[in-house]
């Protein structure tokens, strides 16, 4: 079995219902002065290599509601992209 640590960074591609998901998300997190105007339009784009980097917990809290069956996919092929480097094999499971 693989183990992956919830702290660990995903990428994803998001797709348009996605980066609406995410920006109400980070509006509701300007309210509340968890972040300032200039961290979220860096935060709204994807980094160099195409994709949006999320530890997955926060990406549960972000999409977890936009990722159900019948729900408008938030991300693009419904894929979520792991490191290998964050999978540890255990056998004691």
């Amino acid at each position: 079995m693989l183990v992956f640590n919830m702290n660990s960074i995903i990428r994803v591609k998001i797709n348009d219902s996605g980066r609406q998901t995410l920006a109400a998300y980070y509006d509701y997190a300007i309210c509340m002065n968890w972040m300032s105007d200039e961290d979220y339009q860096k935060l709204m784009k994807p980094k160099e290599d195409g994709f949006y980097h999320f530890q997955m917990h926060q990406f549960i809290k972000i999409f977890g509601d936009k990722i159900s069956l019948g729900s408008l996919p938030a991300i693009e092929g419904c894929r979520i992209y792991l490191e290998e480097k964050d999978l540890e094999k255990v056998d004691d499971a």
